[in-house]
């Protein structure tokens, strides 16, 4: 029996997913949602219409204060902002590259 991704385990199998940094097959894969729209970047989710947003994946040299303010505006009520950032299997979370930069972006954002 294959298990399902994490994160499709919380969102409903409709939902709207939107990619940023992130190619649709690799969101795919990591979320068991077919993403509905893919941006290269924060610039063209910002330049983009997209509203209504369930799951907005995003990659960590993607995230930017202004895609963090896009996003508030943009997600569903029960909407769900994933960044998606490098893992080096051996070392901690907290010591893998860009985790510490993701939390600072998301702890000045509020």
């Amino acid at each position: 029996m294959e298990s399902r991704p994490e994160i499709a385990k919380y969102v409903p199998h409709d939902s709207r997913v939107v990619c940023v940094g992130i190619g649709g097959d690799a969101a795919e894969a990591a979320t068991g949602l077919a993403p509905a729209t893919t941006r290269a970047d924060a610039r063209s989710l910002l330049a983009g219409d997209d509203n209504g947003i369930d799951v907005l994946l995003v990659a960590s040299a993607a995230l930017t204060r202004e895609l963090l303010a896009a996003a508030a505006e943009r997600l569903t009520g029960r909407g769900v902002l994933v960044v998606a950032c490098a893992v080096v299997p051996a070392a901690r979370l907290l010591d893998s590259p860009g985790t510490s930069e993701v939390l600072v972006t998301l702890s000045e954002a509020g």
